[in-house]
């Protein structure tokens, strides 16, 4: 009678069970006599090989004993002899049968089990962590923190301390109150200057609606060391490419204006103002904020500690220098500062608004002398209401001053003339203006500037250029 039934992968299975380790059932398998026939068969040739198996060990023992009296060397040959001995012994013990209890096969783990069970299945990373890895996943992580920050004067870099708190420059957002976010994933969210530091340039932007912001982490004070590699990110306002990332290391650490500041080589665009400046891990270790002009790698940031300060108490505790470095902090102080390049884009484009405006005066001061024409020969010399800052023709583009002799030719053409120039001069100073307001020369200068050549009018943003 037949015990046990042959499974597909070798092994021997108790005729009472119905499924094999492997998860062969029994019913896919032939448990006739003919079969049973062929198990018998496999185990007299399994005895057979074992058989001839240990007559060679044997013989491998005669041998090594002859060569141990022969060379004398019976200690050192001992072990080996041993050993062939040790291995005879086993090849002559019956082969050991698989025939497992029935209990335990019954308790085996179903298929399912032991396959999620299998070490095979636990997912092995096969790549070793290196700084150039630590590194990317660091810049992969703060970008989901940093933002840009827009202003109707300009823009810079901001990067989130809690879900709706966001750090930045004072210079950023000056003379702002309402300012738009742009987040790494492209949502534009409306914010508002709730913080502005007084010993710092600091300030603290609070999004307007709940936002789970991505806070980045401050390094406590003191574990910034001179020659670690530090990355900053910002959006470059004269490329508008943000989440734009250089790579530097710590070139110092100074007390500039009162303040720790890290002194870096690390690139600091025009639109880095505000951004973070992140050592290999990720933490923030200071905000970037101005450079150095016409020197190359020469860029500081304000100490993240000062931004732990602002947070906490909504104000900034100025350092005091200590003997040794207070001379070389000093000529420090003393160097023409560039606020990462967006002061230098003022500049150039308050340079090129004041001369525009100076041309348009010198223009201006043409129609003058045609309007005292008009008036006089047309108007009865009735002046009309002093514009105060502009010119009494201003406005001309848009209700066209009514003339007492309409049946004259003359005076029809020279107040055609007039409205055409006055035109031209109001289209230019509008191009000036946005030209200006691009380069994030703020209102407030533009303003100052248009009255200091008379060329500023309360209603020239709302004036129509519809000819008369």
């Amino acid at each position: 009678m037949q015990y046990v039934w042959q499974c597909s992968c070798g092994r021997r299975v108790p005729i009472a069970v119905l499924e094999c380790r492997c998860g062969q059932p029994r019913d896919n398998i032939d448990v006739s006599p003919a079969a049973a026939t062929e198990t018998s068969h496999s185990k007299h040739l399994r005895f057979r090989t074992g058989a001839l198996l240990a007559c060679a060990a044997a013989l491998a023992a005669v041998y090594a004993v002859y060569f141990r009296n022969s060379s004398g060397s019976g200690a050192e040959t001992a072990r080996p002899s041993s050993a062939i001995t040790v291995a005879m012994e086993q090849q002559e013990q019956p082969p050991a049968r698989d025939d497992t209890p029935l209990q335990e096969e019954r308790a085996s783990p179903s298929l399912e089990s032991r396959t999620a069970l299998t070490p095979r299945e636990t997912p092995v990373s096969l790549v070793p962590e290196t700084a150039d890895t630590r590194r990317e996943a660091a810049i992969q992580h703060a970008l989901r923190g940093v933002v840009t920050i827009n202003t109707q004067t300009g823009s810079g870099t901001g990067f989130f301390v809690a879900p709706r708190l966001i750090a930045t420059n004072r210079h950023v957002v000056e003379n702002a109150y309402a300012v738009v976010v742009m987040t790494s994933r492209g949502e534009r969210l409306n914010g508002r200057v709730t913080v502005r530091a007084r010993a710092a340039d600091l300030a603290l932007v609070t999004l307007d609606t709940a936002y789970e912001g991505v806070p980045l982490p401050l390094v406590d004070p003191g574990v910034v060391h001179v020659g670690e590699e530090v990355l900053a990110i910002g959006s470059p306002s004269a490329l508008q490419l943000q989440g734009t990332v250089t790579r530097g290391i710590v070139s110092a650490i100074r007390i500039v204006d009162g303040l720790n500041q890290i002194q870096t080589d690390a690139a600091l665009n025009p639109g880095n103002s505000g951004g973070p400046l992140l050592n290999m891990s990720g933490a923030v270790v200071g905000v970037n904020t101005w450079g150095v002009r016409n020197m190359e790698s020469l860029g500081f940031a304000i100490a993240a500690e000062h931004v732990r300060q602002l947070l906490a108490a909504g104000e900034v505790v100025s350092v005091v220098p200590n003997t040794a470095a207070a001379a070389m902090n000093s000529a420090v102080q003393t160097m023409p500062q560039e606020e990462s390049g967006i002061d230098t884009s003022r500049q150039e484009g308050l340079q090129r608004f004041e001369t525009a405006i100076r041309q348009l005066a010198r223009q201006a001061d043409e129609v003058d002398r045609r309007w005292a024409q008009y008036t006089s020969a047309c108007r009865g010399g009735r002046q009309t209401n002093a514009v105060p800052y502009g010119r009494d023709w201003f406005g001309v583009w848009a209700t066209p001053a009514a003339t007492n002799n309409e049946g004259l030719s003359e005076c029809r053409s020279l107040l055609g003339d007039i409205v055409r120039v006055a035109i031209e001069i109001r289209s230019r100073m509008q191009a000036a203006e946005e030209e200006a307001r691009r380069a994030s020369v703020y209102p407030g200068t533009r303003r100052d500037i248009r009255r200091k050549y008379a060329m500023d009018w309360t209603g020239q943003h709302r004036a129509s250029f519809s000819p008369a």
